[in-house]
Parts: structure tokens; C-alpha cells; sequence
């Protein structure tokens, strides 16, 4: 929240609605980094969490199979990105340091992502305190810096500095004060992990689909906006999605953190348990997040003229987010715990309401209703919801 917090407040303070606009389409396509993980970190928080329980494979043969899949992520996925956006971003008459801030941004991710597969394992193996604190400390860094650099710089450079900060400090205070969080299998002495590969790659790849439809339903609007419109249209989309994301963020506290003790209580059979942690938490989740939404327009009611609301939709793309959301968390509290059981049943729902509300935003900013920047994500939820009460209870029937 405070990361989030220093772009919403900071962003419209320091640049201006062009400079709002590459900077949250840089962000945007910063998500693609969701790509290069594609729920990659969730299977090794939840192979690392059967591995401590000898539910399945050993630690060693998950730690070397991991490790080996992580580096050629790091070597191919992330360069890949890299080209991708700055293709986007030309589309447009950019100026030649946002793709340099591109590159740097999209160094730091992988920075992350590399330090995430760390925390990910020992999350995995229950240390939930101490891998929530890391992120947690990567994000304030990088509020601090991302925040300096906002009101010295006054330009995007600060979104790549304030990350790249973030980690680098993180990263090399967790090889300092605890080492053995670090656990590296020489490429010499590689184990037989022939029946782990039969098991992961499959539900990766179902994995894959899901994370791909999660990143082109929500954070490719804006880069899709930025080609359509311009930046500056783009600017006040994607500083609205991320008021909605920081708001979601927040709620979903509740269901983030439970993770590791639902894939422990399916691991030692305790699925009851399990069940019933997950229905609390998603109740929690959406009366916060409906409570946070109903504050935040009310606010854009009585202070209209704050200059965070003047750079902000605030029409009925305001609606179609809040529910949009809502939806969302609902299907994410069902995804939480179907994936518990290493089960992965909503790739083709992923990609199909994604698609569809692709389509539907693509309409829509054809005909007299193209400010409807987020038609198509309330279209998308919708389908996405209806598609996840579909599977549970075809799931249930099946292993229940």
C-alpha cells in the first residue's frame, strides 16, 4: 500500500498528464513479468509445502528442478518482455529515455523475481512471517526512492530506481543476516527428477494459461489504450486500475496470507479445515474491499477538484472496476483452493473471459461509448465468475 500509495499521490503531483501516462504504461507493461512467473512461484510455495511434510517429492528434488526451470526464465523470458514492450511503446512517439527506463525497469524485475523463487520456497515450507516481511521491506525501499525521485527527477526514471533499489537492498540483506534461505544444487550434480517433471510440467502449463488470461483481462487495458488512444488516455486508465488494485491489494491480505496453511491442511488431509479457512477469509476480503470502494466514491463526491480525482476516470468506468473486482476476488478465494490440490482447472476460463474482454474493450472504443475504457473487464469478471462456480462445483463432484 505504500508503494501504491506513492504512485497515486506522488504521480499527478510531479509529472504531467503525458508523463501520468508512460508512466502507468510502463507499469503496465512491468505486469508482463506475471509472464515469466505464470503461477511458476505458486507451484514451488506449494511443492516445497508437500515436500516438508514427505507429502510427494523430496526438498532436494524440488530445490534442483526449480532452480534449473528459474534460470532459464531469467535467460529467455525477461529479454523477451523486454522487446515486446518497447515494440508497444513505440507505437507511439516516445522518447527515446522511456525505453531506457523500460530496460532498467524490467532488469529490476528480474531481480524480484529471482529473489521472489527464494522467499516462494521457504513461504512454502511455513516461514510465512519472514518471506511477507521481505516483500514487504522490498516495497517500502522502493516507496522511499520511487517517492525522492519523483519530487527531485520529476520524470519516469524514478519508477526503475525505486525498484531496482528495493530489491538490490533486500536481496543483499537476506544473503547477509540469513544465508541459508539461499539453497543452490551445483548444474553437476543434478537429480532424477523424472516423475517431479511428469507432475509440474503438466500443471504448469494449465498454470501458464491462467496467469496469461490474468495479465491480458487486467494490465494489458492500459497498454491496449496507450496504442488506441494515446498516452494520455492511458494515463487516466491505468491511474484508475491501479486505484482498484491497491484497493484489491489490500483486501486480499486476508486470502494471500492463508496460502501456505490451506496447502499444508490439504497436505495432511485436513480438507475440511482448509475449506472453511478460505470461505472466512474471502468473506473478509469483500466486505473490505466494498467498504474501501464506497470511500472512495464518496470522497470523489464531496472533493471533487482533489488533484488525485482530476486525474482519474470518474465515471461509470468506476462501476464497472468495482464490480469487476469484486467478481475477481471471489474466483481468486475458489482458485486458492482448488490449486491447494495441485489441481490447475482454469487456464482455457483464464484465457477465454480475457479474450472476450479484449473484444468487448476494443468495441467499445469503436463506437460512441470509447471512453468505456473498462467495459470489457466487468464483461471479463462476469464470465470469469459464473466460469469458477462452473469448475468448483464440477470439482467437488469429481474428488469429493
Amino acid at each position: 500500500m505504500l508503494y501504491g500509495g506513492s504512485l497515486l499521490v506522488f504521480v499527478p503531483l510531479n509529472l504531467t498528464e503525458y508523463g501520468q501516462g508512460i508512466w502507468f504504461t510502463l507499469m503496465a507493461l512491468g505486469a508482463m513479468s506475471r509472464l515469466a512467473d505464470m503461477g511458476f512461484l505458486q507451484l514451488v510455495l506449494t511443492f516445497s509445502g508437500h515436500a516438508k511434510v514427505n507429502s510427494g517429492h523430496s526438498k532436494e528434488e524440488v530445490t534442483a528442478f526449480t532452480q534449473a526451470w528459474r534460470n532459464k526464465v531469467i535467460r529467455l523470458v525477461f529479454p523477451l518482455i523486454f522487446f515486446i514492450g518497447s515494440a508497444i511503446l513505440l507505437t507511439q512517439h516516445v522518447h527515446k529515455t522511456a525505453i531506457l527506463v523500460w530496460f532498467a525497469y524490467i532488469a529490476s524485475l528480474a531481480f524480484f523475481f529471482y529473489l521472489n523463487y527464494f522467499l516462494s520456497y521457504i513461504e512454502g515450507e511455513g516461514d510465512v512471517a519472514f518471506a511477507h516481511f521481505s516483500r514487504g521491506l522490498v516495497y517500502i525501499i522502493s516507496f522511499v526512492v520511487t517517492s525522492a525521485g519523483l519530487l527531485y527527477l520529476k520524470g519516469v526514471e524514478a519508477l526503475a530506481l525505486g525498484m531496482f533499489t528495493g530489491v538490490l537492498i533486500v536481496l543483499i540483506g537476506i544473503k547477509w543476516v540469513r544465508p541459508c534461505v539461499f539453497v543452490f544444487i551445483p548444474p553437476g550434480q543434478e537429480m532424477n527428477v523424472s516423475q517431479l517433471k511428469e507432475e509440474f510440467l503438466p500443471l504448469f502449463r494449465r498454470t501458464s494459461m491462467s496467469w496469461t488470461g490474468g495479465y491480458l483481462g487486467t494490465h494489458a487495458i492500459v497498454p491496449l489504450v496507450y496504442m488506441i488512444a494515446g498516452p494520455v488516455a492511458s494515463g487516466f486508465a491505468g491511474m484508475t486500475l491501479n486505484v482498484f488494485i491497491a484497493l484489491q491489494n489490500f483486501s486480499n491480505v486476508f486470502l494471500v496470507s492463508i496460502i501456505p496453511k490451506v496447502v499444508g491442511s490439504v497436505a495432511e488431509g485436513t480438507k475440511g479445515f482448509a475449506s472453511m479457512t478460505v470461505k472466512k477469509s474471502w468473506i473478509k476480503s469483500i466486505a473490505i474491499f466494498y467498504l474501501m470502494s464506497l470511500v472512495l466514491l464518496v470522497s470523489i463526491k464531496i472533493f471533487p477538484n482533489f488533484f488525485i480525482f482530476q486525474r482519474l476516470l470518474t465515471d461509470i468506468n468506476l462501476l464497472f472496476l468495482a464490480v469487476g473486482f469484486g467478481l475477481q476476488i471471489s474466483v481468486y478465494a475458489v482458485a486458492i483452493y482448488i490449486r491447494a490440490h495441485k489441481s490447475e482447472p482454469f487456464g482455457v476460463m483464464s484465457i477465454v473471459s480475457s479474450t472476450i474482454g479484449l473484444i468487448v474493450l476494443w468495441g467499445g472504443v469503436n463506437t460512441s461509448f470509447n471512453e468505456w475504457y473498462f467495459i470489457g473487464y466487468l464483461a471479463s469478471s462476469l464470465v470469469a465468475a459464473l466460469w469458477a462456480v462452473k469448475i468448483l462445483n464440477t470439482w467437488r463432484h469429481k474428488v469429493e
